[in-house]
C-alpha cells in the first residue's frame, strides 16, 4: 500500500473485502508475507435453542468488552467472540489491510458451528461483521453494528495513535476516557487493566502496525457504504450522538431499510455505557 492516496485504498479495500462473496474458506489464508497471524481465537459461552450471536469487538478491545451483553444474551442462546490478530487470546501476526483482515476474520467466523446467526460487531468489528455479512448472506439472521467504522473517512487518528503508543496507565488513561460521554465512566482501575494488558512491547507494536494499516495518516481507509447498500437482511446500527472517536453523523449515509438508535449522553461505547438499553435491542432476535 506504500504510495498509494486514501482513494485508493478505499477503493480497493471495497472490491476486495466483498470478493468471494459465497465460497467457503477451507483454509486460513495468507496475509501478510512476513509473520502472518495464526488461527484466531473465539470465545464461547451461553447456550440454549435460540441462534447464536457472534460478536467482534474493536480496535485495542477484545472478547472481555462484550461481558455486559454477553452473560444476559447467553441464558437462552449460544455466544461466540471472535478476537482480532493481535488482541486477546488471538496471536500476534502482521495483516496488511483491511481486505486481508477481512478474509482472515471470515475463515474463524466459517469454523464456528453455527448454520445461522446473528451478528454483532463494534467500531472496527462493526466494519468486519458489515464485510462478513456481505460475503456471507445467507448465514447472517440479522446484523447489528454499533458505533462502526467503515461508513465515512474521518476518525479520531490522535486518540488511535495515542492509545497505540501509550505504555503505562498514566498516559493510557486520558486517551481511553475519549471513548465514553461520561469520562467518568472509564475508572482507574479499568486503565490499569488495559494497560496491564498491553505491556508486551512485541503486542503493542503489532497493534500499532495494524491501526496503521487501517486508519494510515488518521483516516478510515475502507468504505463499506457500498455493502451496507446490498445488504437485505434486518439491520441496525446503534450510535452514540457524543462520540469521540467515529462521527455518529455517519449512520445518516445508511440505506431506508436500516433501523438507526441515536443515544443522547452516550460515547463510542454504547455496549459498556448503557448495557441496560441494549442489552434488549438483541434479546429481542429470534
Amino acid at each position: 500500500m506504500t504510495g498509494t492516496g486514501p482513494a485508493a485504498r478505499i477503493q480497493k479495500s471495497d472490491v476486495l473485502a466483498a470478493a468471494d462473496a459465497t465460497a467457503p474458506d477451507s483454509a486460513a489464508p495468507p496475509l501478510h508475507p512476513e509473520n502472518p497471524p495464526g488461527p484466531l481465537s473465539v470465545l464461547s459461552t451461553g447456550g440454549g435453542d435460540r441462534l447464536p450471536m457472534v460478536m467482534i469487538h474493536g480496535l485495542l478491545a477484545d472478547a472481555s468488552g462484550w461481558d455486559k451483553l454477553a452473560k444476559p444474551l447467553g441464558r437462552d442462546r449460544p455466544v461466540h467472540r471472535i478476537e482480532l490478530p493481535c488482541h486477546g487470546r488471538s496471536p500476534l501476526g502482521r495483516v496488511a489491510d483491511f481486505a486481508d483482515l477481512v478474509r482472515y476474520l471470515r475463515h474463524a467466523f466459517d469454523g464456528i458451528d453455527t448454520e445461522r446467526c446473528h451478528l454483532v460487531g463494534h467500531s472496527l468489528g462493526g466494519a468486519l461483521a458489515l464485510a462478513l455479512a456481505d460475503t456471507r448472506p445467507r448465514r447472517i439472521a440479522s446484523l447489528t453494528l454499533i458505533a462502526p467504522a467503515g461508513l465515512g473517512p474521518e476518525i479520531n487518528g490522535d486518540a488511535v495513535a495515542g492509545m497505540c503508543r501509550a505504555t503505562r496507565a498514566d498516559s493510557l488513561g486520558p486517551w481511553m476516557k475519549r471513548l465514553t460521554a461520561d469520562p467518568d465512566a472509564i475508572g482507574w482501575s479499568y486503565v490499569k487493566a488495559a494497560a496491564a494488558g498491553r505491556r508486551d512491547p512485541a503486542l503493542r507494536a503489532a497493534q500499532s502496525a495494524l491501526a496503521d494499516a487501517l486508519f494510515p495518516d488518521g483516516v478510515q481507509a475502507f468504505d463499506m457504504r457500498a455493502a451496507l447498500e446490498r445488504l437485505d437482511m434486518p439491520t441496525r446500527i446503534i450510535w452514540g450522538r457524543e462520540d469521540h472517536m467515529i462521527p455518529w453523523r455517519h449512520a445518516l449515509h445508511a440505506p431506508d431499510h436500516v433501523a438507526l438508535n441515536l443515544f443522547r449522553a452516550v460515547g463510542h461505547m454504547p455496549h459498556y455505557e448503557i448495557p441496560e438499553q441494549i442489552e434488549p435491542l438483541l434479546a429481542q432476535l429470534p
